[in-house]
């Protein structure tokens, strides 16, 4: 009986060992992998801001060169000698454009090239800085706007060539490149109206023009035959110009009556300005009340504008401690043109 005892645990044992060591592999932890992360050191050089910018205007003209400002913002690190050092390059997004690229010694404050576009509509530029020792690289993209001109053209038109005095006429003067094509940006001055040189008005300008279609509406200009212009007069931006000039006749009513007036003059209290009222009527008995402008004149200058009648009544203050009043009515299509006298008041 022993002996068969004996052999079977001898069998057992083979199964037992095998058992524990199976135990032993499952609980085994194997070692970490080394980290793909910890092996690539961190980047700790500095972020510089590098800003960039158009120079005055904040836009460009097509096909002329146009300034661009850039520099960098940032601390200098204690151990660095100056400021960003490397490669500074711009790129312009236009066909042809070769880089403007410039080697940073750090002690530059502005780095300032020159660009030229050539379409309009909104344009893009690339600034790349390479980095060194000190400092992160720094690629970024900018965009700005590219109009026409800065020259332009003033063209006039007048709705007629003869006219009778006090009748409406309208001037109109548009404003384009030299070479007539429309300005894309938003005009800096104003368009002025002339008659035989002389300042008559400016003109309002045209819903959705931009400043660049203007009209005025006059009808005070005197008897006679009057060489009219228009001019674009800007304040910065742009190159001024004026139009041909237009003949305008304006002509007498053909069955003129007379009219006559007076004025009176009542000045201030501080003796510096003087309120001159002007009354127009008609001398034949029944006649209508005249219309029309009335022109003040201090001496012999023109004080402002013709002023229009109102119920046959103008009125205008003259900035003039002791002005040398005299008042002419230009007339209209019914009465024929008249100097007024100075009404002496009542003692």
């Amino acid at each position: 009986m022993q002996p068969t005892a004996a052999r079977g645990a001898g069998r057992r044992l083979p199964l037992v060992l095998a058992l524990i060591l199976a135990l032993a592999a499952a609980f085994t932890v194997a070692p970490a992998a080394p980290s793909q992360a910890g092996s690539k050191k961190a980047d700790d050089r500095i972020q510089a801001t590098l800003l960039s910018y158009l120079d005055e205007p904040a836009w460009a003209y097509v096909g002329n060169p146009v300034e661009v400002i850039n520099w960098f913002t940032t601390d200098i690190p204690a151990d660095a000698p100056s400021g960003p050092t490397g490669t500074f390059t711009l790129t312009l997004h236009e066909r042809g454009a070769k880089p403007y690229v410039l080697n940073l010694t750090g002690d530059e404050a502005e780095i300032r090239p020159y660009i030229t576009p050539v379409k309009v509509g909104k344009r893009y530029y690339t600034v790349t800085y390479s980095g060194d020792k000190f400092y992160k690289p720094i690629k970024q993209t900018i965009s700005y706007d590219v109009w026409s001109g800065p020259d332009t053209k003033t063209t006039l038109k007048v709705n007629k060539r003869t006219t009778t005095v006090s009748e409406p006429i309208t001037l109109r003067a548009q404003v384009t490149t030299s070479t007539g094509r429309p300005l894309t940006g938003y005009s800096d001055g104003h368009i002025q109206f002339f008659a035989d040189g002389e300042w008559i008005g400016e003109g309002i300008s045209r819903p959705g023009s931009r400043g660049w279609d203007a009209s005025l509406t006059i009808g005070y200009l005197p008897i006679g035959t009057h060489k009219i212009t228009a001019a674009f007069e800007p304040f910065i931006h742009y190159e001024s110009s004026a139009s041909r000039p237009f003949l305008l006749t304006v002509r007498p009513p053909v069955w003129a009556a007379a009219a006559t007036g007076s004025f009176t003059i009542d000045q201030s209290e501080n003796g510096f300005s003087s309120t001159v009222s002007a009354t127009v009527r008609a001398t034949e008995p029944g006649g209508r009340t005249p219309t029309g402008y009335v022109q003040f004149y201090d001496g012999d200058d023109k004080s402002g504008l013709p002023v229009r009648l109102v119920n046959g009544v103008a009125e205008q203050t003259i900035w003039a401690s002791n002005p040398r009043v005299s008042v002419k009515y230009i007339g209209d299509t019914r009465y024929a043109p008249a100097i007024l006298k100075q009404a002496i008041p009542a003692s």
